[in-house]
C-alpha cells in the first residue's frame, strides 16, 4: 500500500511531460544549478582523494586511488587538490619522490 501511495505521489510531483534526464530543460528552469554542479563535483573528488590519502571515514589508505580523484580536481584548478598532490610528490606517497621541492637550508650559526 505504501508503494502505491508513493508512486501516486511521485506522479503528482513529476508530470508525464517533464523528463528528469533533459538537462537543458532543467537548467533553463533553474539556471543556478548549472553553475553549482562542476564545483560540487570538484569538491567531492577532492574529499574522496583526501579520505583515501589519509584513510579517513572507513576508507583504506590507497595512494593510487587517491591520485585518480586528486588529479581530476587539480585539473579543474582546485587549489587544495593541487596542494595535496604537491605534498604527495614531495614525500613520495604513491608517486616517485620529487626532490625539486627543497626546504631552505638552515642558516649556520657562527
Amino acid at each position: 500500500m505504501k508503494r502505491i501511495f508513493s508512486l501516486l505521489f511521485l506522479g503528482l510531483l513529476f508530470p508525464a511531460g517533464a523528463r528528469a534526464s533533459n538537462r537543458e530543460h532543467i537548467f533553463a528552469m533553474y539556471p543556478q544549478t548549472a553553475s553549482v554542479l562542476p564545483l560540487r563535483r570538484t569538491r567531492g573528488d577532492f574529499a574522496m582523494g583526501r579520505d583515501l590519502v589519509f584513510g579517513i571515514d572507513g576508507n583504506p589508505r590507497s595512494y593510487a586511488s587517491a591520485l585518480i580523484y586528486l588529479r581530476s580536481a587539480a585539473a579543474r584548478h582546485y587549489a587544495p587538490a593541487q596542494t595535496l598532490m604537491g605534498l604527495m610528490y614531495a614525500k613520495g606517497y604513491g608517486l616517485p619522490k620529487n626532490d625539486l621541492i627543497r626546504p631552505d637550508p638552515q642558516p649556520s650559526v657562527a
